[in-house]
């Protein structure tokens, strides 16, 4: 074996194992963080004492105009100039229910929202909620 194979016998020996450790060390993930206090924990809580079951109830049983003029209409009414004071009374007489459901859910000691174990399960709620502000926003004007 000549001088110069050695030579690169012995370069690879060292530098193949130092290039090896640096692309170990370069793209090895540190551990996950512990998260286990991240963890949302579900209790479990009767229906009657959960403000949710209250506020769920109150948006399915929401009136909303079904027609598309006076759907119109009534989103306007959330700006000065669409105001309707008989199309205002209307709804809100119609009403009525939710917001005695809201108040029921107001009574509540807590709030949790389900827990949610499939992803196909609908959740409206999250957005029928938007509405259901607003109409308690006039209710409270």
């Amino acid at each position: 074996m000549g001088k110069s194979k050695r030579r690169l016998l012995i370069t690879a020996i060292i530098v193949v194992p130092l290039v090896t450790l640096f692309i170990v060390w370069a793209f090895v993930d540190a551990p996950p963080p512990d998260d286990s206090d991240l963890q949302i924990a579900y209790e479990d809580i009767p229906d009657e004492e959960n403000a949710f079951t209250y506020f769920d109830q109150a948006v399915e049983g929401v009136y909303w105009p079904e027609d598309q003029e006076e759907r119109r209409r009534a989103a306007s009414l959330l700006s000065e100039d669409g105001w309707d004071d008989a199309l205002a009374a209307q709804i809100l007489a119609e009403n009525g229910g939710f917001f005695d459901t809201i108040e029921q859910g107001l009574d509540c000691p807590r709030f949790q929202v389900p827990e949610i174990k499939d992803l196909s399960v609908n959740r409206n709620h999250l957005s029928e909620g938007d509405q259901c502000a607003g109409q308690l926003d006039q209710r409270l004007v």
